[in-house]
Formats: C-alpha cells, sequence, structure tokens
C-alpha cells in the first residue's frame, strides 16, 4: 500500500540520462535508497531541485521489505530551497556528513524532526555562522547516542573514548588547548572562533565520531568548509 511521508533529500546518483538513485532520511522509514525512472523526461514531475542536498520534500511510495532499492511514486518540495550560497554549500556538507554517520533504515522522529528544523531554519536565514557546522555536528551526537557527558566539564582534559572530562591526560585524552575549544562549541560559544580554532574543532569532532564506531573518512565537502571559513 502506497505511503506519504515527509523526507529529507542526501542527493542522487545519476545511472543513465533519464534515470537516478536518490538518499533520502524519510519520517517513516529512516534512511532509504530510491529509483527515479524518466528523471528527465518532459513529462516528469521531479526537478533537479527538489533532490539537491537537504531537499524539505514529501514523497509516495510503496515501500517493499524484500527489496533494497525501493521505488517512488511522488516527490514534490515542500519548502523553497535557499538562494544564498553560503547556506547550499553548508548543506552540501550536512548532507555528505549525514550519509558518513547514519545507517539506519528505522523509524527514528526525533533525529528526522531535528534535521527537518535545521534545515528549515537554514533556508530561512540570510546569514550563516562560519561555527554552524561545528554546532550542527555535536548536537547530532545527542541522537546517534554519544553526546559528551557535560556533569564534569570544568575538568581539563576531555577523553574521547569515554565522552567525559577528566583532570588526568591519558592517551585518549586531547590538549588542555583542544579541550577549551571543544568545551567554547558544547556551550555555544563558538562565534568568535578564528579559522584555526574552526578547524581544530571539525578535527576533534571528527575523531570522537571516529571513536564511536562512525568512521569518516574523505569528507570531501570539508574543504568548502574551509573555504567559507577565509
Amino acid at each position: 500500500m502506497p505511503y506519504i511521508c515527509k523526507a529529507i533529500s542526501l542527493g542522487y546518483k545519476k545511472i543513465n540520462s533519464s534515470t537516478v538513485i536518490c538518499t533520502l532520511i524519510t519520517e517513516k522509514f529512516g534512511l532509504v535508497s530510491y529509483l527515479i525512472k524518466g528523471f528527465q523526461s518532459k513529462k516528469s514531475k521531479t526537478k533537479i531541485n527538489t533532490l539537491e542536498p537537504m531537499g524539505l520534500i514529501q514523497i509516495k511510495s510503496a515501500q517493499s521489505k524484500n527489496r533494497n532499492l525501493q521505488r517512488l511514486d511522488e516527490i514534490r518540495l515542500l519548502v523553497p530551497p535557499t538562494n544564498f550560497i553560503s547556506a547550499k554549500l553548508l548543506k552540501l556538507f550536512y548532507a555528505e556528513f549525514l550519509k558518513k554517520v547514519i545507517s539506519e533504515s528505522t523509524e527514528d522522529i526525533s533525529l528526522f524532526n531535528f534535521l527537518w528544523k535545521i534545515t528549515f531554519d537554514l533556508n530561512s536565514n540570510k546569514r550563516i555562522n562560519n561555527s554552524d557546522h561545528l554546532l550542527f555536528i555535536i548536537k547530532l551526537t545527542n541522537y546517534l547516542g554519544f553526546y559528551p557527558n557535560v556533569m564534569n566539564i570544568k575538568n581539563s582534559y576531555f577523553n574521547l573514548e569515554n565522552g567525559d572530562f577528566e583532570n588526568i591526560k591519558s592517551e585518549n585524552t586531547i590538549t588542555k588547548k583542544e579541550s577549551d575549544i571543544f568545551k567554547s562549541i558544547l556551550n555555544d560559544k563558538c562565534d568568535d572562533f578564528n579559522k584555526n580554532d574552526r578547524e581544530v574543532g571539525l578535527d576533534i569532532l571528527v575523531k570522537y565520531y571516529n571513536y564511536h564506531n562512525h568512521e569518516i573518512k574523505n569528507l570531501k565537502s570539508k574543504k568548502i568548509i574551509e573555504s567559507l571559513n577565509e
């Protein structure tokens, strides 16, 4: 039986001149890959901007449990995308990051609503803060199950393995300076970060994800984020 639900596009891959495979985070089924045929035909109602990274859309599809690649019957854009280049580039980074850390094909309403609001706000704002990507990544850990313990945030060193602050340096802790940068991200006080602070902050966050079973390699859009910081 066909279902209709909201979804967030993470982009698409072109198979041939008229067929694409798109990756969506759906409100009902989590992460799902869909096949769309006749993508660029004159009769097709699916336009290219509908599937842009972090596009907020509505889909109609008959989900099959025995099929890894689902078929998409209808798709339409619910929220017009932003025209601001900085916001477009930031959404490109978000989409790539999410594809690397989300693998569950199960319903997660809390995560979906978080991502929908983040993207909706991004489409509405004219001004992008250079540290928005750091706040996004740390807030995402709350939905993935490994948000840092802030009860001991006054301690000097952050331990990447157990996600806690400690007073004794060990092989799994970062330096005091790095820990101070991490504390600022956790406290949403990174508006005054310089380019180096943002680069260090992103490297720490990637390491933290790697410690918690989310191996992040070859983050291509990292260079895009760095260009926004210049």
